[in-house]
């Protein structure tokens, strides 16, 4: 029996010292017989030489939704346990029996107490009324909030456009995580909508003229009945968008002939990039800053829904002098973030390094209360089994997407080579490297990490026939809308955007990257492509 007892000890004398706390037994019961706010001299942990492990993206996502809880009593910390008491002279460091799976909360109502007040942690949870609070759906929210701003933490700015508070200011700080609002929404849609209701009207929103098509159309057919007006800026150009984003700030009137900054109609950039479905990648950096410089409430906002945040991090991204210039990151929690084809979710994350953002997290979250459009549990839970996966899912995605991008490329060099009839008219990808594009490949590479460039490529067949005809003789690609799951996906975009805003052009065709082995999609394309050209 004093073998085990041994043994428990150095487990939890080891974790004790992991966590920084290194009091013995007897110093932490004669601590624990003290009054609160008397100490017993000893440093409590502070000399400490533990190193704390900085995890990695992939780690944290291969943890996501896993709490391995420490808790603090008396200003010290300890492992949260149970009730239970044991035998052994570390008793006061029970280990907790964490699920490696976190809970599935489907509760709408909860308890509350005979005095009418509603418990709140650490006695209680945060939970009233599902709509209000749901925990699965807190841990999403805390769990995208990290991998949004996850890396060292960054200088937190009295205003987007200042420059960092200096070393020897008294307002020095970092802003964290935990000042990172994040809200999960019903539907990438919804979480759209939620960020333009977080303004005031009149409200004017600046959009690409590549992008998903559901955000154009709500803004025109939903929110210009409420004084919303929808600009247009070119961003399909790296070398013209910058210039055609001014020439559209220039043309709103109230932003140019008032003077006072508190008169000012609210202003959205918003960018989406890569874009959907041609790919395009924006210069984030470039635009935020033209923006701001000539208006400096400006809300910018970015659509990173192809780019998931082990690809790419907007909030992150900052200024030559470094200033952080997003404000607000969006994601279709559809797509890349659940990754199965099974969950239909949005997530919005306001910055905690910019003006903006912490003025309009509290904003977001009303929208998500008071209006109700909030993810389900079933959702969350599922979204964030898919976390767990995400890292592994997108290397192979993008690998598969870069592959079939080369070979379509080169199929339709081989084309122009024969002279014989041509059905590819381009191929569009970020991650193909091209020379007459240098511009773009720089902004790629500045952007998105780890040389990875997203699952979803775009292929420009020289008619609507053609493109119709290629995916009708696919066998291992399937036809069908959405992206970011398991199994690749082609879709013709034309044809099911809406009349009256077709964006695409008519010969389009959107291939979504899943797992398949990468050689079969090739030799799917391929026998695809010789049936395309006998009956074309």
């Amino acid at each position: 029996m004093s073998s085990i007892i041994r043994r428990e000890e150095a487990g939890r004398r080891a974790q004790a010292l992991m966590i920084g706390d290194d009091r013995t037994p007897q110093q932490h019961e004669q601590q624990q017989q003290e009054p609160p706010h008397q100490t017993t001299g000893q440093d409590n942990g502070s000399s400490s030489t533990t190193t704390n492990i900085m995890k990695s993206m992939d780690t944290h996502l291969a943890h996501a939704g896993i709490r391995r809880i420490l808790s603090k009593e008396n200003g010290n910390h300890f492992l949260s346990s149970s009730s239970s008491s044991s035998s052994s002279s570390l008793s006061w460091l029970v280990p907790s029996n964490t699920a490696l799976s976190p809970p599935l909360h489907m509760a709408t109502t909860y308890e509350r107490a005979a005095d009418g007040v509603y418990q709140v942690p650490p006695h209680g949870g945060h939970a009233v009324y599902a709509r209000c609070d749901n925990p699965t759906r807190r841990l999403f929210e805390e769990e995208m909030a990290k991998l949004e701003c996850h890396g060292p933490p960054l200088p937190l700015l009295r205003d987007s456009l200042s420059t960092p508070v200096g070393a020897n200011d008294a307002s020095t700080a970092t802003a964290s995580t935990a000042n990172a609002v994040c809200c999960a929404f019903a539907s990438g849609m919804m979480a759209a909508s939620a960020i333009v209701l977080a303004h005031a009207t009149p409200l004017h929103v600046l959009i690409p003229k590549d992008l998903y098509h559901g955000v154009p159309t709500v803004l025109h057919t939903v929110f210009a009945r409420f004084n919303v007006t929808t600009h247009v800026y070119d961003g399909t150009a790296l070398e013209n968008e910058l210039q055609s984003l001014e020439c559209v700030l220039d043309s709103i009137p109230a932003l140019t002939t008032t003077t006072k900054q508190e008169e000012k109609p609210d202003v959205i950039l918003w960018m989406e990039t890569p874009s959907n479905p041609l790919t395009m990648v924006l210069d984030i950096v470039g635009l935020c800053c033209r923006a701001k410089t000539n208006y400096a409430r400006i809300t910018t906002v970015v659509d990173s829904t192809l780019a998931p945040p082990c690809i790419q991090q907007p909030l992150r991204l900052q200024s030559a002098d470094g200033v952080a210039v997003v404000d607000i990151v969006m994601h279709s929690a559809t797509k890349y973030l659940a990754g199965h084809s099974d969950v239909t979710a949005g997530i919005v994350t306001c910055s905690p390094w910019t003006t903006r953002g912490q003025e309009l997290g509290p904003a977001v979250q009303q929208v998500q209360v008071c209006m109700g459009g909030v993810a389900s549990p079933m959702d969350c839970w599922l979204a964030l089994r898919g976390l767990r996966t995400l890292q592994v899912r997108v290397e192979r995605q993008c690998h598969n997407a870069l592959q079939m991008a080369k070979f379509l490329e080169q199929h339709q060099q081989e084309q122009q080579q024969e002279g014989g009839g041509r059905f590819i008219a381009a191929v569009h990808y970020p991650g193909l490297r091209r020379i007459s594009n240098a511009p773009q490949e720089r902004v790629v590479q500045q952007q998105m990490k780890n040389e990875l460039y997203g699952g979803v490529l775009s292929l420009e067949m020289t008619c609507e026939a053609a493109a119709f005809a290629l995916a009708g003789a696919l066998q291992v690609i399937t036809r069908a809308t959405s992206l970011g799951g398991t199994e690749t996906l082609i879709e013709h975009r034309a044809s099911i955007e809406p009349p009256g805003r077709v964006v695409s052009p008519p010969g389009l065709l959107r291939i979504s990257a899943g797992l398949e082995q990468d050689q079969d999609l090739i030799q799917d394309l391929r026998q695809a492509l010789t049936i395309v050209a006998q009956i074309i």
